[in-house]
């Protein structure tokens, strides 16, 4: 009988410093985390899978007419909380007249698969000016777009 409390308090004792050890693991994983989440711009974490140094940026040229309208399309996955959104536009020459996200065709309709934001401007009036569109989650402050494109747009 003795021996038998003996073996139970050593499984206890063993489990107690198991789940010491696997707590402590975690408390350290999470304060390393946190550092360098801090030591990033803003403070935030970024996506994994993404360059956390670098933003990427694409860019294109535009040429029409004053008047016409005109569409671009970029991949988006809303169901991340990322989405697009014009960071810098001339309301002089260029509006926006629609922002609509189709999802992807060869996705088979599955939730949480990608699609495209499709954004139709109209050129108002000739000239040159620039579209700057981000890619962001809107509910955090002070951090870098993930993606950000840039549009020439030159009317005449």
């Amino acid at each position: 009988m003795l021996a038998q409390k003996s073996f139970r308090y050593v499984i206890v004792g063993v489990c107690v410093v198991a789940l010491a050890l696997g707590g402590w693991t975690l408390v350290s994983r999470a304060r390393a985390n946190r550092a360098q989440a801090q030591a990033k711009p803003g403070g935030q974490e970024q996506p994994s899978g993404q360059d956390q140094t670098i933003p990427e940026l694409t860019s294109e040229e535009r040429e029409l007419k004053a008047g016409e309208e005109f569409e671009i399309s970029l991949v988006a996955n809303p169901s991340t909380g990322y989405a697009w959104e014009v960071a810098e536009l001339d309301e002089s020459k260029v509006q926006l007249v629609s922002d609509n996200f189709v999802e992807g065709s060869a996705s088979g309709q599955v939730v949480g698969a990608p699609g495209q934001t499709v954004l139709k401007f109209k050129a108002l009036a000739s000239g040159q000016t620039r579209i700057k569109l981000v890619y962001r989650r809107a509910w955090e402050t002070g951090v870098e777009p993930i993606k950000t494109h840039m549009v020439q747009v030159d009317a005449r």
